[in-house]
């Protein structure tokens, strides 16, 4: 009988007895649509809703069940994204045939998250990002690989152009450096605003980056 109890009580601690969990929630999405001839928009999408940031309001829509893609409606407004296109239907307007813009989707989706500032490089590909309180996501290895620190306060060489954030913790040593200059991503050949350079453990990473806009 205490044996059959303390196998109980294991079971519980570990969570064998728990039942099935209930899947995660996919996480938001951010989209920057342009609609040719007329005005584009952002979509934020999330579980069961969509923000969509238009040029004269922003409103939220409610998910609707559609036979493909993803369906919003509210407000006399019908939001149907399918894929990288989608369709904004509007009360006394024709529908507007729109495509997501996948490189500026990037920069508004950590605009809308609070990103302070945004990097990334190639040859390996990695991203970084800096946000409120200088926490720092160091994202390697096509994502498989991911570092969180939090840096201490910037040190930072007016002159020069140049401010670094050191930050340690969890067996892992990071220096972030961002220099003010030009800089081309080497990949899609877009111009950004500052030269960074990202040491984690001895590994050294190079790239481009801005502040989200």
């Amino acid at each position: 009988m205490r044996s059959a109890r303390l196998a109980t009580l294991l079971l519980l601690a570990t969570g064998a007895c728990a039942g099935p969990r209930a899947p995660p929630s996919p996480p938001a999405r951010t989209f920057v649509y342009d609609c040719p001839p007329g005005p584009g928009f952002v979509a934020r999408v999330e579980p069961g809703a969509a923000w969509l940031f238009l040029p004269a309001r922003t409103v939220r829509l409610l998910a609707t069940p559609a036979a493909s893609g993803a369906l919003f409606e509210g407000e006399g407004i019908t939001y149907w994204s399918h894929g990288q296109q989608a369709t904004l239907e509007r009360a006394g307007q024709p529908p507007a045939e729109c495509r997501n813009d996948p490189a500026r989707a990037v920069w508004e989706d950590a605009k809308l998250r609070g990103v302070d500032f945004r990097a990334s490089g190639n040859e390996p590909a990695w991203t970084l990002e800096l946000s409120e309180r200088r926490r720092i996501v160091l994202v390697t290895g096509l994502g498989a690989e991911r570092a969180e620190l939090t840096a201490g306060p910037p040190e930072t060489d007016a002159a020069a152009g140049r401010t670094a954030y050191l930050a340690e913790g969890g067996g892992h040593r990071l220096l972030l450096t961002i220099e003010a200059g030009p800089c081309t991503d080497s990949m899609s050949g877009e111009a950004l605003a500052a030269r960074v350079t990202v040491r984690l453990d001895g590994v050294e990473y190079r790239g481009c980056g801005r502040a989200p806009h």
